[in-house]
């Protein structure tokens, strides 16, 4: 049996940015080595860079509104 392992990052946002930039590279790295991948973001979530498509971005501002979370 293969262990996928979870990976999960909080930001912010990701709008345009240096750590924005960092978050987005490191999610794509281990995204491509096998990891399962969940951005969460404190306020809206529209990405600047590129982000793999398996990567699941979660806002926590849309989450609360709509009043479901993961």
């Amino acid at each position: 049996m293969v262990r996928k392992y979870k990976l999960i990052f909080a930001i912010n946002s990701l709008f345009g940015g240096g750590a924005e930039r960092v978050i987005s590279n490191l999610g794509n790295y281990f995204y491509k080595k096998g990891f399962d991948v969940t951005m969460v973001c404190l306020n809206e979530a529209k990405p600047a860079y590129h982000l793999e498509k398996g990567i699941k971005i979660i806002s926590l501002v849309t989450n609360i509104r709509n009043q479901s979370f993961f």
